[in-house]
């Protein structure tokens, strides 16, 4: 599974258990909330905070059931089991997914909700970690952010293949970023690009990724950002954001 987006958006893993929570999804709310509380959700997350300045970003928790019937009226993000944002700003609620609007933390491991008949309810989220990425404002200099011509993504037997095709732009450099808890897990990268035309470059980043990343956190599953940054100047931001979802079947037996 390959997700590539601007926005940020944490996704959660379904194991067997968590099947037949979504399964149940006709039961009365009574038994859905006995089943979402059961939930474990072994992954973790690794995401990259990308803003020009301090104000909110929305982010979307996707959890492996749906919420949209819980009638959700208010949101914390917690943190061993203690509030570290309260009362968050909740944008929508579709699905299963949870979009709320926040400032920077650096991790959150559960969302707590409190919902229109005043029960509080613990939904498990798995771990997410989040690292700042200042950008900067594009608005106080004379240059265009470059256009994104084709950008693709591929995970498979432990190693990372991302391309992007750009306009060439001799002012700029290209450069990529993982969060950091994701490089000491990767080696072998390369970086490299290559003329496609007149106009137009082709950059490359390849990267093995170890099978410990999963082993060493006692998780079935992990997702993580890879961007790719435009450097004019030393002014640096975002042009695409890329999320690589891995699990045990990525890696060869």
């Amino acid at each position: 599974m390959l997700l590539l987006t601007n926005s940020m958006f944490l996704f959660g893993c379904t194991n067997n258990n968590q099947d037949k929570v979504i399964n149940e999804s006709n039961k009365s709310e009574d038994t859905q909330l006995e089943y979402i509380q059961q939930v474990s959700v072994r992954e973790n997350s690794y995401f990259i905070f990308n803003s020009h300045d301090d104000s909110p970003k929305k982010i979307k928790i996707s959890f492996p059931y749906r919420v949209d019937s819980l009638n959700i009226k208010k949101a914390s993000l917690l943190l061993k089991n203690k509030v570290i944002l309260d009362n968050v700003k909740i944008v929508q609620i579709y699905e299963n997914e949870l979009t709320v609007d926040i400032n920077f933390i650096r991790e959150f491991d559960a969302v707590e909700v409190v919902l229109k008949d005043g029960n509080n309810v613990r939904l498990n989220s798995g771990q997410y970690y989040f690292e700042n990425f200042k950008e900067d404002n594009l608005n106080e200099f004379d240059k265009e952010i470059l256009e994104v011509n084709n950008f693709h993504l591929k995970f498979k037997d432990g190693h990372l293949l991302t391309d992007i095709i750009l306009p060439q732009d001799r002012n700029s450099k290209i450069e990529y970023l993982f969060p950091s808890q994701i490089r000491k897990y990767a080696s072998n990268i390369k970086f490299y690009h290559q003329k496609i035309d007149d106009n137009s470059v082709k950059y490359t980043l390849e990267a093995d990724i170890s099978r410990d990343i999963l082993l060493k956190n006692n998780v079935n599953s992990i997702i993580f950002d890879v961007g790719m940054i435009q450097n004019y100047k030393n002014h640096k931001w975002f042009l695409i954001n890329g999320k690589v979802p891995i699990e045990a079947s990525d890696f060869k037996k």
